[in-house]
């Protein structure tokens, strides 16, 4: 997910009514803590991308930026927040899912995305 520079998901750019909105993310697996590949900011300006993981899962800690796997550089983290996931709608005594997630500056074009624990 992108966003403008200052500006942090929230839960409903996340959800739509009971799953992940598909307009605005991409949802990559169950289970999933890590990042390999091509990313694309096709807006023409700065955007922050965001990576989110299930908050009781194990965190990455080394996320990186590149024109490619093997020239890659560390990235300076722009804001890690934490948004509580659920329905638009829940039942009576739903209980929200915490996920963390990590946004940093990312420039316009393609750059290779490395993030893992």
């Amino acid at each position: 997910m992108f966003t403008t520079i200052g500006t942090q998901p929230t839960r409903a750019d996340i959800v739509n009514g009971y799953a992940f909105d598909s307009t605005t993310l991409t949802e990559l697996a169950d289970q999933v803590r890590t990042l390999a590949g091509t990313i694309t900011n096709s807006t023409g300006a700065t955007k922050v991308f965001w990576f989110g993981v299930r908050s009781s899962a194990a965190q990455p800690t080394r996320f990186q930026l590149g024109d490619s796997a093997s020239l890659l550089a560390g990235v300076t983290l722009e804001a890690t927040i934490t948004v509580n996931l659920e329905p638009d709608s829940p039942l009576g005594g739903y209980i929200a899912e915490p996920y963390t997630l990590y946004g940093f500056n990312f420039q316009p074009g393609s750059a290779y995305v490395s993030i893992g624990i």
